[in-house]
């Protein structure tokens, strides 16, 4: 095997996990690509393929090769995230944070100064507000009890960008509901809330100490998702025989459009709910030696619209019957499943309490 491919091989699995990592796979079933023979989904790189290669050499530093190897390297089914391409379900306390833009303004800001070393990620503000860690934060300081850890640091860490801003004014968007009034059909005013990206004008001091504040509790919610992310990638790998793994959530609703639509009609669309379901397990050739891990997906069309958990309830069981009618090398005896753990839905004992053990 010759020297390059030599490397490749060698970085195949390191960068294969930091892309799933920096990318988002395409919910479309026609979004696939060909690579040898399999038809394999496409996935949006979450940045520019320059900011991409940026960021691995800061998690690899060892990775010595130029922006034109890296990008060689890269499966031709990871593509760069155009304007067509638009992200929905966002977390909105992240985004509010970091993208509509109080950590991104200041450090717009930093860079108009000419302070670049103190553009930061909120990731890296996090980490700021806790103690030392190799692997996992103790508990005591993603609970906010222990003594040691404080959001202070953060506003220590933006101290030289407030005394050479001054008065400096920054701009930025951030999700709010707004109220908004209309008059119905009988002519009554009606009040609604509404989402919508509102912008403010804020002094440097003002959003220092606002993202001081939110980092108390982005800490705890940051680290929730990464500690479930990390748990999923450690079961997939030590995934047992008799047992997979799912992740559920809603989808959106979908609107039913006739192909051939009277403009009154628009009016009266129907929708319908969406439950996808990621499986992963393992497949009918598997073995203990040498396991084969396929990746399906389920999904569950109704037209109940209400989500609550007795729709949950009727989606698990829909999912059970899939697993049942369809064995991999051996009976499932144990489903790992991970949701959004919203109140209303997953986290009660109607979806899965009556199931057996």
């Amino acid at each position: 095997m010759s020297k390059p491919k030599l490397f490749r091989a060698k970085w195949r699995g390191k960068l294969e996990s930091f892309l799933e990592d920096n990318s988002r796979i395409m919910p479309n079933k026609k979004d696939t690509v060909l690579i040898d023979g399999e038809q394999v989904s496409k996935r949006h790189l979450l940045c520019s393929k320059r900011q991409t290669y940026e960021k691995f050499i800061k998690q690899y530093p060892s990775f010595n090769k130029k922006f034109i190897t890296f990008i060689g390297m890269i499966p031709k089914n990871y593509k760069r995230l155009d304007l067509t391409c638009r992200r929905v379900c966002v977390c909105m306390k992240y985004y509010n944070l970091e993208q509509i833009w109080k950590v991104e303004s200041l450090n717009k800001l930093a860079t108009s100064l000419s302070v670049p070393d103190l553009k930061v990620s909120v990731r890296k503000l996090s980490q700021m507000t806790l103690c030392p860690y190799e692997t996992t934060p103790a508990r005591s300081c993603i609970d906010i009890s222990c003594a040691s850890c404080s959001s202070s640091k953060v506003g220590d860490w933006y101290e030289p960008l407030q005394t050479k801003a001054e008065n400096t004014k920054v701009k930025y968007h951030q999700w709010e509901t707004i109220k908004e009034t209309y008059t119905d059909k009988k002519g009554e005013v009606k009040t609604s809330n509404r989402w919508a990206q509102v912008q403010h004008t804020s002094e440097v001091k003002d959003m220092v100490e606002d993202i001081t504040a939110s980092m108390i509790n982005h800490t705890t919610h940051e680290f929730r998702a990464d500690f479930q992310h990390r748990m999923q990638s450690e079961l997939i790998k030590n995934l047992p025989m008799d047992q997979c793994l799912v992740v559920v959530d809603f989808s959106e609703n979908i609107t039913l459009f006739p192909q051939d639509e009277i403009e009154s009609a628009h009016w009266t669309q129907k929708q319908a709910t969406l439950h996808p379901v990621y499986i992963v397990r393992h497949d009918k050739t598997s073995t203990e030696d040498e396991p084969v891990m396929i990746k399906e997906s389920l999904i569950i069309l109704s037209d109940h619209l209400t989500r609550d958990s007795k729709a949950v309830f009727v989606f698990t069981e829909q999912l059970l019957i899939h697993l049942k009618n369809n064995p991999g090398s051996c009976p499932i005896t144990l489903v790992h499943r991970f949701s959004d753990n919203c109140a209303t839905q997953y986290n009660l004992k109607t979806p899965s309490g009556i199931y057996p053990a």
